[in-house]
This record gives structure tokens, C-alpha cells and sequence, in this order.
């Protein structure tokens, strides 16, 4: 197999992808095919058609294996597909902000997730976190239109803030036991989502958690939670409300069953 190789002012085009190789670990990182830090919408990547990362790639007679895919490399990209290898252990911040192309995300190795990583991807319907994973950033999965379907590892004990926020097409998600509170406007205007049930170990549900979810029929909440916040249910099914009429549906009219089994300070 012959790939086109060519230096770039920030690394190396090989095969139509760029990278920045590390000659002392040996590895690279999948990054941005322009000049200069790219700033979305100015200037989004002109990455297109479908693209096949590989496990490794060669340089000046050196392999380096792919374990990373850089901040913004994939903002704003208008793919047909992407498929990434399993020896993924990084995805950098907005790596893949308003992105089209990729439908799921099951990489085995993968440690970290980066903030607005996957922000406006609203192609990607199912999502595997895998159990080493070590650090997540906020916003990451924001307003994935299409997601439908994410697993969690059982060791998580939080989610970041906004992490799942406006993803209207997601219906339920089973939280890990070992989850100890759930964080600021972390599944707000999940839209579809009709019933959450919240582990035992939770202490603290913070404010948002839940407003906009406009087909929550049941909620659950632990003996254990002894902090509840504000709107954590409720709200417009189009935020931010403008006033006038107030709309139809609330987010709370659907609420058929709530199980409130603790005790607020």
C-alpha cells in the first residue's frame, strides 16, 4: 500500500490525514488539515468523504501507532463516514464540534473525553464508554440530535455538566450504581427520555438536572439524596421561554409516578 505523504506546517499529511508524531513514544495524533488552530464557523475542517483512520502509520521509515485524535481535527467536518481504531486513548476538546460523518462511538481503550468533544455531532446515534475511562469533559455529547442509545461503565460516579443536554432523541439510559450525584443541567430538554431512575448512591441532584425532559412519565429519587436544586424537573419544551401564552407541555405534565424516598436538609 503506497500513501501520499507530505510535511505540514503543524505535522504530517499521510494517507489524506494529518498528524503530529511523537518521535520518543512513537505515537500520533490525528489533527486539523489547515495552518493554523481552526475557529469555528470561519473556518471548519475541510476534511470530507468518508475516512479510514488506521492503528498505525509510517514515517521516514519510524510506525507510529494512533492513540489520539487532537483538539478540533474534526470540527465542523462534512464526512460520509469515519471509522477510528481501537488504540484511541484520547479524543481532545471539540475534536469532533458539529461534526457529520461518524454514528458510534466503541473504542475499548479510550481514557478521556475532552470538553464539547462530540458537541452538535448530530450524526452519532449510540455511545460505549468503556471502563477505564478516566476523565470526561463537559458539554461533551451536547445537543446529539440523534443518539439514542449510550452505555455507561459501572465504576462512573458522575457525569459532567450539560454532558447529555438536549439530546432529544435519547428514551432511557441506565445510571451506574456507583454514581454519587448528578450534575448541573445534565440531561436538560432530553426530550424523549421518559423515565429515569436514580441510583442509590446518589446524594445530590443539582439544579437543571432534568428541566425540558418533557416526556418524563417516571422519576425516581433515592433515600439517600439529601439535596435536591432548583427546576430539577419543569420548564419549556422550548428554552428559554419568551412569555406569553405558556406552552401546552411543561416537562412535568406527563410525570405519572415520582418516588421520593429520602429526606431533604
Amino acid at each position: 500500500l503506497v500513501l501520499s505523504i507530505a510535511q505540514y506546517a503543524n505535522g504530517v499529511e499521510i494517507g489524506g490525514v494529518y498528524y503530529l508524531l511523537d518521535d520518543e513514544t512513537h505515537t500520533a495524533t490525528v489533527t486539523y488539515p489547515n495552518d493554523t488552530v481552526p475557529v469555528w464557523p470561519s473556518d471548519p475542517s475541510t476534511y470530507s468523504g468518508a475516512i479510514t483512520i488506521p492503528d498505525i502509520v509510517t514515517y521516514n521509515n519510524q510506525s507510529y501507532t494512533v492513540t489520539a485524535i487532537g483538539s478540533k481535527a474534526f470540527l465542523g467536518a462534512r464526512l460520509t463516514a469515519l471509522t477510528l481504531p481501537n488504540t484511541i486513548t484520547s479524543i481532545g476538546s471539540a475534536a469532533f464540534y458539529d461534526h457529520r460523518g461518524i454514528t458510534s462511538l466503541e473504542l475499548p481503550n479510550l481514557q478521556s473525553i475532552g470538553n464539547e468533544a462530540f458537541r452538535f455531532c448530530s450524526s452519532i446515534e449510540k455511545v460505549v464508554i468503556p471502563e477505564c475511562i478516566n476523565s470526561l469533559g463537559i458539554t461533551a455529547f451536547q445537543r446529539c440530535i440523534a443518539l439514542r442509545e449510550i452505555q455507561l461503565p459501572d465504576k462512573l460516579t458522575s457525569l459532567p455538566n450539560h454532558f447529555l443536554f438536549a439530546c432529544s432523541s435519547l428514551e432511557q439510559i441506565q445510571l451506574p450504581a456507583s454514581m454519587t450525584f448528578i450534575s448541573y443541567e445534565c440531561f436538560r430538554s432530553c426530550a424523549a427520555l421518559k423515565s429515569i431512575s436514580i441510583p442509590e448512591g446518589v446524594t445530590r441532584l443539582n439544579n437543571l438536572a432534568f428541566r425540558g425532559c418533557e416526556s418524563l412519565e417516571k422519576l425516581y429519587i433515592p433515600k439517600n439524596v439529601v439535596n435536591i436544586g432548583e427546576e430539577i424537573i419543569g420548564g419549556y419544551p422550548s428554552d428559554p421561554y419568551t412569555g406569553g401564552a405558556v406552552p401546552g407541555a411543561t416537562g412535568i405534565d406527563r410525570l405519572k409516578s415520582v418516588f421520593i424516598d429520602c429526606v431533604i436538609a
